[in-house]
């Protein structure tokens, strides 16, 4: 299994090659029993509608893409969390290309509409590392902000939402389903 929290995309027109190129490569993943879970975007792309535009790698055959879901409201970003079905709504979607959708955390805004709130988020484990060095410069990275006995880092979007079905998928292999359309199958089928 094989988790993708990546997105981003191009215009199909002058690249039918490429995107030629990208469906070999995913379908010899799928020949060999590999199962690929691709995060949708965070864009807000509605992409039924977006017909001249390749979404990172939602548009590739044999993957399961995944938006995201989160709470609606909650205390202080730690619950009681509220309607935690709802669509994330900076989450891409469309029934052409998403497959399934998962806990990805949301946002909610401020009153006034200026910023937003986080209203869930989705924790992950850091790495001990608060320091991080990019094209030359020294950065925090998002774990500084823990103290240093706490190594979570809580995050919202689609690369959240993601690892949480290709988990499904690992657990539905250990179980005995190798076939990653099986896979596909049983997880679309299986959400509510």
């Amino acid at each position: 299994v094989i988790n993708m929290s990546l997105g981003g995309g191009f215009l199909k027109r002058g690249q039918q090659g490429f995107h030629a190129l990208l469906n070999r490569v995913f379908q010899y993943a799928e020949q060999r029993g590999v199962t690929i879970v691709v995060a949708a975007g965070n864009s807000e792309y509605d992409m039924d509608h977006i017909a001249n535009a390749h979404i990172t790698y939602c548009d590739q055959t044999h993957v399961i893409c995944v938006s995201a879901t989160g709470a609606t409201e909650s205390g202080a970003g730690f619950g009681p969390f509220n309607d935690v079905d709802q669509f994330a709504f900076y989450s891409n979607y469309g029934s052409s290309r998403v497959d399934v959708a998962a806990p990805g955390g949301n946002y909610i805004p401020t009153a006034d509409g200026s910023s937003y709130v986080t209203a869930a988020w989705v924790y992950s484990l850091c790495p001990r590392t608060k320091l991080a060095l990019v094209e030359g410069d020294l950065y925090y990275t998002s774990c500084s902000a823990f103290p240093t006995n706490l190594y979570l880092s809580g995050y919202a979007g689609t690369s959240q939402a993601s690892p949480h079905v290709a988990g499904l998928a690992a657990l539905l292999v250990s179980e005995g389903v190798s076939s990653p359309s099986q896979i596909r199958h049983k997880i679309t089928k299986g959400a509510d």
